[in-house]
């Protein structure tokens, strides 16, 4: 009797498994294996006791008798992994039955056959030989930092960078053990751990790669040079080193030098030095320049080599290859079987163990380097940096039974070569306090005399002076010794380290931009006109010589002129009771005394007399509050007087008016150590010393995109009002929590000195990094860098300022009528005439761009590039219910951004196409202000397609959502699939909220093609370039009718919602099928 035997085994689907046998009896039985009953993924890694692994598996495949899949995690990352399938079967005919499968891992089989002579060079470099495909074995290395992490005292598989807190590391056969100190804190104890490199290296083609999928060839793709390739040198340029050899990637400036050194017993161990590390301080040698530029551009050397201690590089510059080159003879040398740096660069006792190979060395690895305190207090005076050390100690730190001091590296600066401003080099204090003295040692000591130890931290920085030449950077380099100039560079302006100086530091700013920047004051000659009321805030003084007043409101004249500042400032929750009215307004005219006023008032009007400024425009003061006339007659010039002022404070950090802003020094200054005088100037170079905290930077506007990090630490600029005074203003005064910023259309500036450089960081990379599909919101957030008025777009103002607050909701359209009153003026400036043909303002949009401007809309963008692509920009929801109701008081036209609470959003344009035409339009003002608030009877009559469609809800996939649905419009919002019926659209506002907008589900809804656009996606998408280049987008309203109203009128509609939808079918793009219909109506 034949025994049974397997066939053949074969993978139906991604997770049906058929398998074809043959039994006791001989015959040919088939067996389906559902193996999402068998296994399960965890982690990206098959669980044999687990389910469902398909939910979460990709390529999915069966070679022989191993499955083989990419596995993701939680966190989004893909890992290949594999299980073995075995059968058993029965092992006697009586108990003859279908064989039982059993899955098991695989991993040994991952590196042990392909593999021979596995070792670590240092903690982190695997080196070893892999068979090929021609029976001989290569040497291979893979950087483990790259695929390998570490966290809580193991390892861990998804993270990276594992040895740079293990304290010893050693391989066994294919087992790694790692120890690390403190696990849990200080006062832990060591911890040791263990992982298989079978768990993240498998060998394909013949060289070990990672399991995980988000590791990019480029992070392993080393080779290996040889130093002496034709064996040629007579005698090692490193002393008592063979097999010299540099591990290079091919497209990453990261360059390891290896050597081999003989040890007692008379084998080889291998020593490994990172000279994209230790290069920094050297790098004008080779690169031309004083700082190490950054090493992740791609492709920034090419045809690297090793010749005799020569490392050489082709680098591309100017649009051609130059090679370059380095003499590591003078920098690399060898101690104790090991390579390490040459000491030199400073005779000093007290600083020299800081020095290598000519330079003060500021290593990566937090290295940490003991200065020796009592040799540092004896040089101090003939050593610029003991001087500053000794001083520190002494300025800082208290009078301690002891002190010791080290030098390392800012934790978390890794990256700081490529900005020698983020690097960090920093100085270690530890004062020992409250200690018994010597003669108390035979005393039982009392509790108050146990000794504590007290540890901070002090950033060291290089302040370089050039004479008689402004930012001259070679003239300051020059006039500095080499060996400092790995020191990171101050920054910042004097009044951070020298906070004494914070006023005449704003002095110059201010001067600078009144006398040279053209642009930031758009008058003539003469002085402005003055607002109709403004505070005098000259010296008061009544009979017995005192104060009695800080400030009286004064009535303008008409036409009087002269200069005055405005506040910008945030009322807080509760009404203050400094407020002008019918009752105040007599009193308020003789003077205000100075304990009515609250905190914000008084810390505005002391920085205008530190300013020379002697009136101030405050809204609370010089508007009676209690009088709608007066409201109605002095907001609309509201714009006037922001963009008329001299400059405008602003309580940028003050929640309310009664939290003032500080104007005093609130720092310690910088402790100075100057060189001595040279024969080119009085002070050539001075090193400084700040505590660490003081070193980092406060947070700037152009960082906080997430609204949470603006009501923190800008509460005014979440505020809608302050939008136009922001913009309008020639310059803002911004008072922060730690610092002053200085704001024009020409230039921010900041006591830090970081504002102007995180604003360059933001426009060099902020245009594609937030989401697949830009628009407005996207490309620029929240809190954009200011410039001229006329450059910003509106559909880039508009989102802007709808993602702000606004205390009374009828101010939408009030508190942006400024702006809007300063652009139509400039249009009419630009077209010669006091009125612009075509151009009209619309309840917030504008007649000229109105196809643009009516495509608002609210949430997140609806076109994806695939199936289940992630849409990054996401700002609301699909559902709903996120989204604020539809106020029934009435705000706007619905076809006017003005009439929802949501921000809204535009796409970014590209080859507009308008669908429609105006027929007319009809706007009816509120009050006097063609630019503020308009009351209901606002229309378009307008004449474009229009498509009647039922609409649905439909669940999402995770089940947590829904999705609004038009069921009759055909479409694709998926670009590599066809037009099918059925598409999302975006809901203006909470459409199912009960009131008068509520659209209910038997309403039919209508769409309306308002404009096609050329799709564009981020570059980086270059797999489908040629789909979206070829694609056009149509953007539609979603309407609902109108009932109840005069059939003269004809149809009429309100706007309820969005969509936009691409066309794709039969092999074609662009041919929309719907069946539109022609038609004229007016929308309400």
């Amino acid at each position: 009797m034949p025994s049974p035997r397997l066939l053949s085994l074969s993978l139906e689907s991604k997770s049906r498994l058929q398998i074809e046998y043959a039994n006791w009896d001989g015959e040919t039985c088939l067996l389906p294996v559902d193996l999402d009953y068998s296994v399960g993924n965890s982690e990206g890694t098959f669980d044999t006791g687990g389910f469902h692994f398909s939910r979460s598996a990709r390529d999915v495949d069966l070679a022989g008798n191993v499955l083989h899949a990419q596995l993701s995690t939680s966190g989004g990352v893909w890992w290949d992994d594999q299980v073995v399938v075995e059968l058993e079967f029965p092992k006697a005919p009586i108990t003859s039955g279908p064989p039982r499968v059993r899955l098991h891992r695989s991993d040994p089989q991952r590196l042990s056959p392909w593999c021979r002579n596995l070792r670590l060079v240092g903690k982190f470099m695997l080196a070893g030989q892999c068979l090929q495909a021609d029976g001989s074995y290569r040497d291979v290395y893979v950087n483990l930092d790259k695929c390998l992490g570490h966290n809580n005292g193991a390892f861990d598989r998804h993270g990276r960078g594992f040895s740079s807190s293990a304290a010893a590391v050693e391989l066994v056969g294919t087992m790694m053990y790692a120890v690390w100190n403190h696990v849990g804190g200080p006062g832990g104890v060591p911890g040791r751990a263990a992982i298989g490199l079978e768990t993240i290296l498998h060998v394909t083609d013949g060289v070990p790669k990672p399991l995980r999928q988000d590791i990019t060839p480029e992070e392993l793709d080393l080779e290996v040079l040889r130093d002496d390739p034709w064996g040629i040198q007579e005698r090692s340029w490193i002393p008592n080193a063979t097999n010299i050899r540099l591990l290079s990637y091919r497209r990453k400036r990261f360059w390891y030098l290896v050597a081999d050194f003989q040890v007692p017993g008379g084998t080889f161990r291998e020593s490994l030095l990172a000279l994209h590390e230790v290069l920094g301080p050297h790098a004008d040698q080779m690169f031309g320049g004083p700082w190490f530029s950054s090493p992740d551009i791609p492709e920034p050397a090419r045809e690297t080599r090793l010749e005799n201690g020569i490392l050489r590089a082709s680098f591309q510059g100017r649009g051609a290859w130059q090679e370059r080159s380095i003499d590591l003879r003078g920098i690399v040398t060898s101690r104790d079987g090991q390579l390490v740096l040459h000491r030199s660069g400073s005779d000093c006792p007290g600083c020299r163990e800081l020095f290598y190979a000519g330079v003060l060395y500021t290593p990566w690895s937090g290295h940490i380097t003991k200065l020796d305190l009592p040799s540092v207090k004896s040089v101090r005076a003939t050593c610029v940096l003991c001087r500053l050390f000794n001083d520190t100690i002494k300025s800082y730190t208290p009078r301690a039974a002891s002190h010791e001091a080290w030098v390392t590296t800012a934790p978390g600066t890794r990256e700081s070569w490529s900005h020698a401003s983020k690097r960090e080099v920093q100085l270690v204090v530890r004062a020992t306090l409250g200690g018994k003295h010597k003669w108390q040692a035979l005393l039982r000591p009392k509790p108050s005399q146990a000794a504590t130890m007290m540890e901070t931290r002090y950033t060291l920085l290089l302040d370089v002076e050039a004479a008689g030449t402004e930012d001259d950077d070679d003239e300051k380099l020059s006039a500095m010794p080499r060996r400092l100039a790995t020191l990171a560079r101050n920054n910042s302006n004097s009044c951070w380290l020298e906070p004494e100086r914070r006023w005449s530091v704003i002095g110059e700013w201010f001067e600078t931009c009144s006398t040279k920047h053209v642009g930031c004051r758009d008058v003539g000659d003469d002085a402005p006109e003055l607002p109709s009321r403004y505070l005098d805030i000259g010296p008061g003084t009544g009979e017995d010589g005192r104060q009695s007043h800080v400030a009286r409101v004064i009535t303008a004249s008409p036409g009087e002129r002269g200069s005055y500042a405005c506040l910008s400032h945030c009322w807080g929750g509760s009404r203050h009771v400094c407020t002008l009215n019918r009752e105040t307004e007599g009193r308020f005219s003789a003077g205000i005394p100075a304990d009515l006023l609250p905190p914000v008032f008084v810390s505005a009007i002391a920085a205008c007399r530190r300013l020379g400024i002697s009136r101030i425009w405050i809204d609370s003061l010089c508007i009676l509050q209690d009088s709608v006339e007066d409201w109605q007659r002095e907001s609309p010039k509201m714009g006037q007087y922001y963009s008329q002022c001299e400059i405008c404070i602003a309580a940028t950090s003050s929640a309310s008016s009664n939290a003032g802003f500080e104007l005093h020094a609130t720092r310690p200054s910088a402790v100075r150590s100057s060189a001595p005088a040279g024969p080119r100037s009085q002070r050539r170079f001075s090193l400084l010393m700040q505590p660490a905290d003081q070193a980092q930077p406060p947070p700037h506007f152009v960082q906080a995109q997430k609204t949470d990090t603006t009501v923190r630490d800008f509460p005014l600029l979440t505020r809608g009002w302050v939008l136009q005074e922001r913009w309008l203003a020639p310059r803002v005064l911004h008072f922060g929590k730690q610092e002053v910023v200085f704001e024009c259309a020409e230039t921010t500036a900041c006591e830090c000195g970081g504002a102007a450089k995180d604003l360059m960081e933001q426009i060099g990379l902020g245009a594609g990094f937030a989401a697949i599909r830009s628009t407005t919101t996207a490309r620029h957030g929240l809190l954009r860098r200011r410039t001229h008025l006329e450059h910003l777009p509106w559909d880039e103002l508009v989102p802007m300022y709808s993602a702000l607050a606004l205390t009374v909701p009828t101010d939408r359209l009030t508190a942006v009528s400024g702006m809007a009153a300063v652009l139509y003026a400039k249009f009419a400036a630009n077209s010669g005439g006091p009125k612009v043909s075509g151009v009209s303002y619309l309840a917030g949009l504008w007649r000229h761009t109105l196809p643009r401007d009516v495509a608002w809309f609210v949430g997140e963008t609806l076109l994806r590039n695939k199936a289940n692509e992630q849409r990054l920009e996401v700002t609301g929801s699909r559902n709903s219910e996120s989204r604020k109701p539809r106020p029934e008081q009435y705000l706007a036209p619905t076809w006017s951004w003005a009439s929802v609470l949501d921000a809204v959003r535009y796409l970014e344009a590209h080859d507009q196409i308008s669908e429609f035409r105006v027929l007319d339009t009809h706007v009816s003002l509120a009050t006097d202000n063609a630019f503020g608030a308009v009351a209901e009877g606002c229309s378009l009559h307008l004449q474009g397609k229009i498509l009647p469609t039922a609409w649905t809800l439909r669940p999402v996939k995770n089940g947590t959502e829904r999705e609004f649905v038009l069921g009759d419009l055909v479409g694709t919002q998926q670009l590599d699939a066809e037009d099918s019926p059925g598409l999302v659209f975006a809901p203006d506002f909470d459409i199912q909220s009960p009131g008068i907008h509520q659209v209910r589900p038997m309403d039919v809804l209508y769409v309306f093609p308002v404009l096609t656009q050329q799709i564009k996606y981020a570059r980086w998408i270059r797999e489908a370039a040629e789909m979206f280049d070829a694609s056009r987008s149509t953007s539609c309203l979603v309407l609902k009718a109108v009932d109840g109203l005069d059939p003269k009128y004809g149809d009429v509609f309100e706007r309820v919602g969005f969509a936009e939808y691409a066309n794709f079918g039969g092999g074609k793009r662009n041919l929309d099928s719907n069946a539109y219909e022609m038609r004229s109506f007016f929308l309400v």
